[in-house]
């Protein structure tokens, strides 16, 4: 005879099936529960915990059949699209789990995690305003939902709304104290707006709470190698590749501060992991740049090029770059200042910081020039903003065409004063982001009385150097291939011709090699330009104990040296590519 079928599964069995799910007896369910529905083929509790459970044994397919299948017989249950939302975001099926997400939203508008969900879909495709408008819409109807807190403060750091970031993350902290991801994150970000004690605080508080925790090892790492104290850093990056060995990053960091020999063991451990990693993932990024810098540290030149090329291959690709991108930056900028620009001169309040812009190529000597601009003891380094360059995109200065310049000058000049505003207005001090010189009208435009200093260095020294660094920041995205570095270059060559053209003398050029060869005359007339009384101790920069976050904080360490500029002869032969575009 034909099992007798009913429509409801009685209470007794479900609160048995309940507690074997609660138990984590996943396979005992789907047993179960497959006997269960030949005598209640349309029960929606069966097929929901059925599909859960699938989905608990990572069978996504088998959990997408099985709330389908449920969402069929009950159309207008919130709970099941959402489950069916979660099951097709576990397969890579963005776009299929907002679908059902959203579904879910229509039957449940007031739903805190459906919109926390959907936020985080939006941020993973990189739509940040929707990440932030749904993630919000969350917090309003569970204003202590921390993970909310935590994934807004995603977004906002995504879109570098650094003091936003910060408080979302400190919410996500206060609604759960053990947060030890969300003290990482606002670690990281407290890192970026050059808040050093706090950054160290929270780093320090979620290892304190995850002591297995290894991004925070790495990242206190980071923190003690900006702060030239290369001994600690090596022990938290040590730290954090045992904590998790097959995290890639600390093992290129830890290349970064110690030289590795061929016969220590770690190198043959980075070989392993290498191999064991995806092509084409980060993981396999960072371990081809640590064994670039093992093989360059033990003059295998051949080898240390193959894996160096494999890394910046893998991180071009990853960042989705064509020298196009840049070419279209570069015309806009000259087609913007070749028209009329205006004739504006802001007036300077006497109160007004004094800027000096250090700019040229990354990897030229901005960060030795500021280092000794800011021995002066009325400087303050603040290093390499990103603030011109934000209040350059924010204006929407290439959206105007040739109207209202001087209303974009005056926006670009209040949001710069106004990023500055988190760094305590120092009356006197340096902005060393080498990309500014793209912006470089606009400085002029918006700022007539600061100093810019333009720092130049042998081309082939400049491309090789960017060639073999790891940038993080997306805005370096052409420097992993040598002929986008070389055409890079070329742009940027031409441009500095051009601002020479348009403001005569008012462009201090310093030349790199000039100022290891005779730092003190150079040095000497740098001051000058900048109207400062000059110190020969201010030459003296492996004495300051300032924190440095760019690629060279350790060089920077050192005292003034001759030669750096000739190193990349000795890889000559491998930089064909890039040698052919400079001399051409």
């Amino acid at each position: 005879m034909p099992p007798q079928l009913q429509i409801k599964l009685p209470k007794d069995k479900e609160k048995l099936l309940l507690a074997l799910f609660h138990k984590g007896k996943f396979s005992t369910i789907i047993q179960q529960v497959q006997d269960l529905r030949l005598h209640f083929p349309k029960d929606v509790f069966l097929l929901n915990i059925l599909g859960a459970s699938y989905a608990h044994c990572n069978d996504f397919t088998s959990a997408i059949e099985t709330y389908s299948q449920a969402i069929s017989i009950s159309p207008k249950d919130a709970e099941l699209h959402f489950n069916l939302g979660r099951a097709k975001k576990m397969t890579g099926d963005i776009d299929g789990a907002l679908t059902s997400y959203q579904q879910a939203l229509r039957l449940n508008p007031r739903n805190a995690t459906i919109y926390n969900n959907i936020g985080n879909l939006w941020l993973s495709k990189g739509n940040l305003p929707k990440a932030v408008d749904n993630l919000q819409m969350s917090i309003k109807y569970k204003s202590d939902f921390a993970f909310a807190h935590f994934n807004l403060g995603c977004a906002f750091q995504a879109q570098q709304r650094f003091d936003d970031a910060i408080d979302s993350y400190n919410k996500a902290i206060l609604h759960k104290p053990d947060y030890f991801e969300a003290q990482h994150n606002l670690g990281v970000v407290c890192f970026e707006v050059r808040n050093f004690v706090h950054a160290r605080k929270a780093f320090e508080a979620a290892i304190k709470i995850n002591p297995n925790f290894a991004l925070s090892y790495n990242s206190l790492g980071n923190l003690e190698r900006a702060m030239g104290n290369r001994e600690r850093a090596k022990v938290l990056y040590i730290e954090s590749i045992k904590k998790q060995t097959n995290y890639a990053e600390p093992y290129y960091h830890y290349t970064s501060v110690e030289k590795v020999a061929r016969t220590d063991p770690i190198f043959k451990h980075i070989l392993d992991k290498r191999m064991a990693s995806l092509k084409g993932s980060p993981d396999r990024m960072f371990f081809d740049y640590a064994l670039a810098q093992i093989e360059f540290d033990n003059q295998n030149a051949q080898a240390g090029m193959q894996y160096l090329i494999s890394a910046n291959s893998n991180r071009k690709c990853q960042l989705n770059y064509t020298f196009n991108k840049d070419v279209t930056i570069f015309n806009n900028i000259l087609k913007y200042f070749n028209s009329d620009i205006g004739d504006m001169n802001l007036r300077i309040e006497s109160f007004e910081p004094q800027p000096i812009f250090i700019v040229g190529m990354p990897r030229s000597g901005t960060t030795l020039v500021e280092q000794i601009i800011a021995a002066h003891p009325d400087v303050t380094a603040l290093g390499e903003l990103e603030y011109m360059n934000k209040s350059v995109h924010e204006s929407g200065w290439y959206k105007q065409k040739n109207k209202n310049k001087n209303k974009t000058i005056i926006n670009i000049r209040d949001r710069y004063l106004k990023y500055l505003e988190n760094d305590g207005n120092p009356a006197f001090f340096t902005d060393k982001m080498p990309l500014n010189f793209r912006w470089i009208g606009f400085i002029k435009k918006a700022f007539p009385h600061a100093k810019i200093v333009h720092i130049t260095r042998k081309p082939a020294a400049i491309c090789w150097s960017n060639f073999k660094t790891y940038f993080p920041a997306e805005g370096m995205a052409f420097t992993f291939d040598m002929q986008d570095i070389a055409h890079y270059y070329i742009l940027y060559n031409n441009m500095m011709k051009f601002w020479q053209k348009v403001f005569p003398r008012a462009i201090y050029s310093l030349n790199y090699e000039k100022l290891t060869e005779s730092p003190e005359d150079e040095a000497q007339q740098l001051f000058h330009y900048l109207g400062l009384r000059w110190d020969r101790s201010y030459l003296d920069i492996q004495k300051q104990k300032s924190i440095v976050t760019t690629a060279s904080s350790m060089q920077v360490r050192n005292k003034i040296y001759q030669g750096s500029s000739d190193s990349w002869e000795a890889y000559q032969a491998f930089l064909k590519p890039m040698i052919e575009i400079l001399d051409s």
